[in-house]
């Protein structure tokens, strides 16, 4: 557990989330919740190479008031995951933030465009396994169409036959229990 501090007074939800460094074996993941750079600065400044992660799932959704530089320095994340909506009313994430990675070489996934995102451990390598194949390259993901939940559902009426069919018209029998005389 790396935020919020033991003696934290502060009321601000930003200054309190949760963040949590996971290590399995050789690997880390490190998730920091809203934490904003003044927050990521006391991190590093308590923490320093401890907060070194193989994953970083991205601080406030990819806010430019988070991943600071002096934070990803200390961090040197092999994989980004950044949490937001293609169209997120914040802009997030933020094109500073895409643009750190993109400096910094590290593969970038965001669930606007990949979808739902599994990391998967052996204590030793990683395997990051998105929904949806899209380029991890931060330069060239807000050119990536966004997940569209439309495709991914399977089969449609057009497509059922047969008994298919029947039993997706066939109503559901509701089973009530006999009263007890």
């Amino acid at each position: 557990m790396l935020n919020p501090p033991a003696e934290s007074g502060s009321d601000d939800l930003h200054e309190n989330s949760l963040s949590v460094r996971v290590t399995h074996g050789e690997t880390a993941f490190l998730a920091t919740g809203d934490a904003e750079s003044e927050t990521e600065e006391r991190m590093v400044e308590e923490h320093g190479d401890a907060l070194e992660a193989d994953v970083y799932q991205v601080g406030h959704h990819g806010s430019s008031t988070s991943s600071s530089d002096a934070f990803l320095d200390r961090v040197d994340p092999e994989y980004a995951i950044v949490s937001s909506a293609y169209d997120s009313q914040y802009g997030h994430p933020h094109e500073e933030v895409l643009a750190a990675f993109d400096e910094r070489g590290v593969e970038t996934y965001w669930t606007a465009v990949h979808g739902s995102i599994v990391v998967e451990s052996d204590g030793e390598e990683l395997s990051v396994e998105p929904e949806t194949d899209a380029t991890t390259d931060p330069s060239e993901l807000r050119e990536e169409p966004p997940v569209d939940e439309a495709d991914e559902t399977e089969g449609t009426d057009e497509e059922e036959t047969g008994a298919d069919a029947a039993a997706a018209q066939t109503p559901t029998p509701i089973h009530t229990p006999k009263a007890i005389a």
